[in-house]
């Protein structure tokens, strides 16, 4: 015959194990949450970059080299002031400082935080 606190231990320990298996869950569902919304942000962050660049090249017709990305990423206005690109860039930089990637995405990070200083420079060169 089973005894009540054979039950109630076996309930319990079922209980832990379910609980402790949601949590692990949750936790590797918000890692992944993280993960994606950090790929959205570099991604958004190397977007800025590219028309930043495309803004620049206005001031500069060698800036840019060729162009073959979406056409509405091209600046189709009056050039932006270079104080205000520079202002855009220093903006952009300090966004990625912020923006935590997994590893797979750090080379990445770095090389956009190196071109965005370039452009810094090259503006207050300019």
């Amino acid at each position: 015959m089973i005894k009540l606190t054979d039950l109630k231990t076996t309930f319990f320990i079922i209980t832990l194990l379910t609980l402790n298996a949601c949590g692990q869950k949750q936790m590797s569902v918000q890692k992944n949450i993280n993960q994606e919304s950090t790929i959205i942000n570099i991604n958004g962050i190397a977007e800025a970059y590219v028309k930043l660049t495309l803004n620049v090249g206005q001031h500069h017709s060698s800036y840019i080299d060729a162009y073959y990305g979406p056409k509405e990423w091209q600046p189709t206005e009056m050039p932006i002031e270079l104080s205000k690109l520079k202002q855009n860039t220093e903006q952009l930089l300090s966004k990625l400082k912020q923006v935590q990637v997994p590893k797979a995405q750090e080379q990445r990070k770095e090389f956009l935080k190196i071109q965005l200083q370039s452009v810094g420079v090259f503006i207050r060169n300019y």
